[in-house]
């Protein structure tokens, strides 16, 4: 292809010398129809000209450019996606904490309005709940299944000495540290008593 692409200026070329060579024109028509084999063949180098630039790969210099371009992009844009997901743990977390919240509040008021015993299970939408004074025990059978929080996108585990009695602490899987994105729930420990809900730690989302 490269050499078909080369030889056709040639061949223009040794044309555009026949005709001013030949006596079937006068002079004045060799003349013309020189300068329109000249511009042919000036027509046909600039195509070739061009179709060489469009074919030939990049240089070195312009695959420095775009490496370089991508690493800012990278540079700027990774940041932000961690952010982004950090940021979704800790909605996921604030929506658990609210889940609770209602839950605690929704069994609290069936054992209430349906005079129950202080400790008397509750079953809301099917699932039965652990109470403990009329609020919902802090383990799986109580809160958490109240609330429908999944193990698949949170750990729950017993509260620290330092926590209050009863206590169950919510954390989201995945999070960078789960020690720092979490909250607390605690079901009453007196009679008449309330629950304890902590506020969320977000910053080890």
């Amino acid at each position: 292809m490269w050499l078909g692409m080369f030889m056709r200026p040639i061949r223009l070329w040794r044309m555009c010398v026949l005709i001013s060579d030949s006596s079937m024109y006068s002079f004045m028509q060799q003349q013309d129809r020189l300068r329109i084999c000249i511009a042919g063949y000036g027509r046909t180098k600039a195509g070739l000209h061009r179709s060489y630039i469009s074919s030939r790969g990049f240089t070195l210099i312009e695959l420095v450019i775009v490496i370089v371009i991508l690493g800012i992009l990278a540079a700027t844009a990774l940041p932000r996606f961690i952010d982004m997901g950090s940021e979704a743990r800790v909605a996921k977390l604030q929506a658990a904490r609210g889940s609770v919240v209602s839950a605690a509040s929704m069994a609290n008021a069936a054992s209430i309005s349906r005079g129950l015993q202080p400790n008397d299970p509750v079953t809301v939408s099917g699932a039965t709940i652990t109470m403990l004074y009329r609020y919902p025990t802090a383990n799986a059978n109580g809160i958490v299944s109240a609330s429908g929080l999944q193990a698949t996108d949170y750990q729950f585990t017993a509260g620290s000495p330092a926590d209050p009695p009863n206590t169950l602490v919510v954390s989201v899987v995945g999070a960078k540290n789960s020690s720092l994105c979490l909250f607390r729930y605690a079901s009453p420990i007196v009679a008449d008593g309330d629950i304890w809900i902590s506020s969320t730690v977000e910053s080890g989302c």
